[in-house]
């Protein structure tokens, strides 16, 4: 894949590439999350991300919205463990609007107290929402609890505690701490050149000033596994197993998210679908998720049914887990793991927005972009061997930690 790299004087990153298109796409990647949140300040991250379009010094919200909205852009951004993502996507000759727009929003927000506390009400919603739906609330619970309260296992939205008592101090002292432009990489796909694009950002945001503020590294450590119960008002029971795994640069990161996807991954035709689901009929959902950070990941599986059925469904499991560690996959079986893994990727990647959002990930955790023929090198020497191995080392049973919602009742 052609694209350009290059490195600002203060530290700031771009890489672009070029398409001759209409419509255009850039995103701005901070190295700002959950787990770079101070004790008692959880949740500040995201609440930041939710003000940063609520005014600057010259634009009230309104006109901070309009700005792209009156040329027809679309404008959005998220939060994670490890990063905050501001991202547009928009005709091609705006690119110095949308430019201009972002820099005036990471160097020169406001935080009006008006919006804080309306912002306050919204998150407080979504935490009250994730709070009262076990589908959520069991994932937020089962991290804190692998990763023994570390900053990776924090919830992303903070609590309602720590959330309520944010002011508009904590809000500039976060950036002031963390938005330097050493933590941040510009990524662009649009129809314009690079010399220009360069430009264009080193014109906006020259005034930042270069901080070296690289993330201290603290890996969580590896504690004995656990198995815990609660007790809450639901009609079924609710299951979350799982494990510590590697970070997103190890190279058993890719084996790793391959026999995920073989497992439980996104696909109706996985292991656990159709043992637990089409043959025993225990549940209508499923599924495993493999997630990798900078310095440590976790593979986990999910899963609803009746609590009638819950030790039914895990030995079930342990089954499909045993399986994948005592009978190597046959080539056909390889090859169709592969194809789906491989399509699922290059579908995403031929949409633009993803493509930048995807190298933005992979550079932060990887420092490298995988485009979908470096993904197919990789996932192609990846052998049923390797797979069995990996799946031996890792899926061991008293290495399982597991949380679990039984309905009180």
């Amino acid at each position: 894949m052609n694209y350009w790299f290059h490195e600002f004087l203060n530290g700031m990153q771009l890489l672009h590439q070029e398409i001759h298109s209409n419509v255009s796409h850039l995103a701005i990647f901070i190295k700002a999350g959950s787990r770079d949140e101070q004790p008692g300040k959880e949740g500040l991250a995201h609440f930041v991300e939710h003000n940063l379009f609520k005014g600057t010094k010259k634009r009230n919200a309104f006109r901070v919205m309009n700005r792209i909205e009156a040329v027809g852009a679309d404008f959005n951004a998220y939060t994670t463990k490890e990063e905050t993502c501001l991202y547009a996507s928009f005709l091609s000759p705006y690119y110095s609007r949308v430019v201009e727009l972002f820099s005036d929003i990471l160097l020169n927000s406001s935080f009006p107290e008006k919006e804080i506390e309306n912002e306050k009400e919204v998150v407080l919603n979504e935490i009250a929402s994730c709070d009262e739906n076990p589908d959520e609330s069991i994932l937020d619970e089962f991290e804190n609890l692998i990763f023994d309260h570390h900053p990776l296992g924090h919830s992303i939205l903070g609590t309602a505690t720590t959330v309520s008592k944010f002011n508009q101090n904590d809000l500039k002292a976060f950036i002031q701490a963390i938005y330097h432009p050493s933590r941040i990489l510009l990524i662009s796909a649009g129809n314009i050149p690079r010399q220009l694009l360069t430009k264009l950002i080193a014109h906006h945001f020259e005034k930042m000033p270069g901080i070296n503020s690289l993330r201290q590294q603290n890996p969580p450590e590896v504690l004995p596994s656990f198995c815990a119960k609660q007790y809450r008002q639901n009609h079924e029971a609710y299951c979350i197993m799982g494990i510590r795994t590697v970070a997103a640069n190890h190279q058993h990161s890719y084996p790793l998210s391959l026999l995920n996807n073989i497992l439980g991954g996104a696909s109706m035709t996985s292991r656990l679908n159709l043992s637990l689901r089409e043959k025993h009929g225990l549940t209508y959902c499923v599924e495993s998720n493999y997630t990798s950070y900078s310095d440590s990941g976790c593979l986990y599986i999910y899963f609803q049914t009746s609590p009638r059925h819950i030790q039914s469904a895990i030995q079930l499991i342990y089954n499909e887990i045993k399986a994948l560690k005592t009978k190597k996959l046959g080539s056909l079986q390889l090859s169709q793991a592969k194809r789906q893994y491989l399509g699922q990727a290059f579908i995403s990647w031929d949409n633009p927005q993803n493509r930048i959002l995807n190298m933005g990930k992979q550079m932060l955790l990887q420092d490298k972009i995988y485009d979908p023929e470096d993904l197919s090198l990789i996932i192609g020497q990846i052998s049923a061997k390797q797979l069995q191995e990996i799946a031996m080392e890792y899926f061991i049973p008293d290495r399982f930690n597991t949380l679990l919602y039984y309905p009180d009742f």
